[in-house]
């Protein structure tokens, strides 16, 4: 929810830079911030239950401060690869795969050669 406050406080802001930009009319550009930030808050509210019911969960990415809800999206999410604080992304070094239905086993790095493991990376940043 804090990108949805920092979109909402900023608004005017970014709707000045959207304007620069894009060549948006400032009102647009300022209206395109909020509804962003409405979005977001939506979103982070809604989330658990909206993803509750995925058969598939390849990547999750969780943006948090506070260390126990960082254990918490670990400990709770069922994704093949998890990052806090970043967006999702690959690394060869790292193994990468799915998690619930989209459990095909793993690529990449030393876990892509036990098929039959479910390992989970999680990244903290």
């Amino acid at each position: 929810m804090v990108i949805a406050s920092v979109l909402e406080s900023e608004k005017n802001a970014l709707g000045a830079l959207i304007t620069m930009e894009m060549g948006k009319t400032l009102s647009s550009a300022v209206a395109e911030a909020a509804k962003c930030a409405t979005a977001c808050r939506f979103y982070a509210e809604n989330a658990e239950h909206m993803l509750a019911d995925e058969e598939v969960a390849t990547g999750a990415s969780a943006w948090t401060q506070d260390p126990a809800e960082r254990e918490r999206f670990a400990d709770e999410i069922e994704a093949g690869i998890e990052f806090i604080n970043q967006m999702v992304a690959s690394d060869t070094r790292i193994p990468f795969g799915g998690g619930k239905a989209s459990s095909h086993g793993r690529e990449l790095g030393v876990h892509g050669i036990r098929e039959f493991t479910t390992a989970k990376t999680v990244w903290i940043k």
